[in-house]
């Protein structure tokens, strides 16, 4: 009896003890839409950041993200682009809302085509051809972002960005799900 009474209170002790402390990592999946190519392309965006909290106030997170589209004036596009950002909470990060600015640096590979050219054969069949530019450029990213905690572990938020590249801008809205580590 006094076995089972010990590893009891050790269990319960080691439990309480661990769920004191929160963690400072967690793992957001975001999906939403965004306007690429200076408001060319509406795109379907995915997106996957791990964030680390440095203290109250301040975080700092990785990114990469994915994007498609054939709606606008090219036929396709998509993208893919990888993040560092700085993020200051205002209010403070370790609440149950956490609304937070962010700012920081950018790669994007873009991709597009376009028909630019177009002919009829001698058969009657008609010609197309095709082009597939590649776009790589470095930018600045500029983020709002809130999110709130449906439970110790279970985050959802809303971020707004705009990203800033030479001869380009990708801006939109996106929904997040997040897990705390």
């Amino acid at each position: 009896m006094r076995k089972i009474i010990f590893i009891l209170s050790v269990t319960l002790s080691l439990s309480l003890f661990s769920q004191e402390n929160a963690s400072k990592i967690d793992l957001r999946l975001g999906m939403g839409s965004s306007l690429v190519g200076s408001g060319d392309m509406l795109t379907t965006a995915f997106e996957n950041e791990l964030n680390y909290r440095i203290n109250s106030h301040y975080a700092i997170s990785p990114s990469i993200g994915i994007a498609n589209s054939n709606y606008g004036v090219d036929d396709i596009a998509h993208y893919i682009q990888g993040n560092l950002n700085m993020f200051y909470s205002p209010f403070q990060n370790n609440k149950s809302m956490d609304f937070r600015i962010g700012l920081g640096a950018s790669f994007l590979e873009y991709t597009s085509s376009f028909e630019y050219e177009r002919y009829t054969l001698l058969n009657g069949k008609e010609y197309s051809r095709y082009d597939f530019p590649v776009e790589k450029s470095f930018g600045v990213n500029v983020i709002l972002e809130n999110t709130v905690k449906l439970s110790p572990r279970f985050l959802l938020g809303l971020k707004a960005f705009t990203q800033i590249y030479y001869g380009n801008i990708n801006s939109g809205l996106m929904v997040k799900v997040g897990y705390s580590l």
